[in-house]
């Protein structure tokens, strides 16, 4: 047997086990896919099953179908987009205190350098 699972939209799919199995007479079959939410709101995902042809035909037969509701909190693909960029704002924020210290250093190392000047040199 086969399943599918697709969504209309807000939640990206991707396949974790195969997609063709074979099913005992007297056991169960397992899929897995890893979900995403990339939008809030309310989306519909549909689960089917499919069985091949028993003669080892091109036709499939769906056995399942089941339409499944899931609703998505906004706070939910926040906090998702910020696990996502977190790398990315660390590393810029590693750049600014880079710089940052280096301006610090170049301010610092100027300012020392106009007063030493200032007293070297003799008043008239």
């Amino acid at each position: 047997m086969s399943a599918d699972l697709t969504s209309s939209g807000g939640v990206t799919i991707e396949r974790a086990s195969s997609e063709l199995i074979s099913i005992p007479q007297r056991g169960a079959g397992e899929w897995a896919w890893h979900l995403t939410a990339v939008e809030s709101g309310q989306h519909e995902m549909v689960l089917r099953l499919l069985a091949p042809d028993p003669e080892g035909g091109t036709i499939t037969v769906e056995t399942f179908r089941e339409t499944i509701t899931v609703e998505i909190g906004l706070m939910y693909v926040v906090s998702k987009w910020i696990q996502e960029m977190a790398p990315p704002l660390q590393a810029l924020l590693g750049i600014i205190v880079i710089l940052g210290g280096w301006a610090l250093f170049l301010f610092t190392r100027r300012r020392r350098r106009a007063k030493h000047t200032a007293k070297a040199r003799p008043e008239h």
